[in-house]
């Protein structure tokens, strides 16, 4: 098992399984530490195994900073999109109830559907399809402690964790 900042050095724990057809159950965590930005790391396990890196992007392909659109995840076997626009609005709705003034903090917890981007997938991941029922948690503060709160936090961990039925 390996621990936040820990990486695999053996050919067999950085070389992932490509994926024949499949259906079935997968499991999904994306997380970013610290960041508030575009770029996530991605772990997929269940009907299909595999890890990488994952970005906001527009459906062009750029980078989105706001990530309001698109995620792309870029496994080891091949690159399939999720679109996050409702769940970014969501987030958006839920950040300001929670937040506590008088620590400076904000806590974020809800469900929301996220589909997989039709004709997005690459490599194994060609002609993906599905949907992961997302949850989304995020836990930010901000040090020191001088309300109303600007600029990025001291210390943010967003987690979207979920299952859903994939076919490939």
């Amino acid at each position: 098992m390996l621990l936040f900042g820990e990486t695999a050095t053996s050919s067999a724990a950085t070389t992932a399984r490509p994926a024949k057809h499949v259906q079935g159950t997968a499991h999904l965590i994306l997380y970013n530490i610290n960041s508030d930005g575009p770029y996530y790391r991605a772990v997929v396990t269940g009907a299909i195994a595999d890890f990488g890196p994952a970005v906001a992007i527009y459906p062009n392909g750029k980078v989105d900073q706001g990530h309001s659109h698109q995620m792309e995840l870029k496994l080891k076997a091949g690159t399939f999109r999720l679109s996050i626009a409702k769940l970014e609005q969501t987030f958006f709705l839920h950040v300001t109830h929670g937040y506590v003034p008088s620590a400076c903090s904000h806590f974020v917890s809800f469900e929301t559907p996220v589909p997989i981007v039709a004709g997005s997938g690459t490599g194994a991941y060609s002609g993906i399809a599905g949907s992961f029922e997302i949850t989304v948690t995020a836990d930010e503060v901000h040090q020191p402690c001088v309300p109303p709160l600007s600029g990025p936090p001291s210390w943010e961990v967003i987690v979207l964790a979920g299952s859903g039925t994939i076919t490939t």
